[in-house]
């Protein structure tokens, strides 16, 4: 009895010291500092957020990066992603245009989804394109794969459609491409 006591005691000890671990992991890896999102950021795709976004967070965890910047409201958002092939593929839905417009917009808007080719590295390159309307405005979104070894970049950019043009989307990759 007294050799199951001590097991057990050493089991939940061991399971306790598991838990602060994870939890210190975590807690390590999520950051909305400021200076930490930006070096995140420019550690996936060396872009500077447009003017008016704000660094909101950044996740490294799991082998997978990503920084969020935020304008004044959900509506205008930049996420910078690099995740791996094999987590992409598991969260390929999650990472379509229209699923990260409307999780900015809501689902009461029309959508009219499409591709445009744009250029980076000297390619062309597909590009989805989502021109969303809702009841007091019109939001464009463009969302870009670009291959980085074992990983996918996915870089996002959401905001008002006068804004938000595949001229603005182009400046982000020539900007990006500059400096691979």
């Amino acid at each position: 009895m007294k050799k199951f006591a001590i097991g057990c005691g050493l089991l939940l000890a061991s399971f306790v010291g598991l838990i602060i671990w994870l939890l210190l992991y975590l807690r390590g890896g999520i950051t909305s500092d400021p200076t930490d999102v930006r070096k995140i950021s420019r550690e996936i795709l060396p872009i500077e957020a447009p003017d008016g976004m704000d660094p909101e967070f950044a996740v490294d965890m799991f082998g997978a990066k990503f920084a969020v910047f935020q304008g004044k409201d959900d509506t205008n958002r930049l996420i910078v992603a690099s995740i791996s092939k094999d987590g992409l593929e598991e969260s390929e839905a999650d990472w379509k245009a229209q699923t990260l417009l409307a999780d900015a917009v809501g689902t009461e808007a029309s959508t009219e989804n499409s591709v445009v080719a744009m250029r980076f590295g000297g390619q062309s390159i597909d590009i989805e394109m989502a021109l969303t309307q809702t009841k007091d405005n019109s939001y464009r979104s463009f969302l870009a794969t670009l291959p980085a070894g074992e990983n996918v970049i996915k870089l996002f950019r959401i905001g008002d459609a006068g804004t938000v043009n595949e001229k603005h989307f182009q400046a982000l990759l020539d900007e990006a491409s500059k400096q691979l």
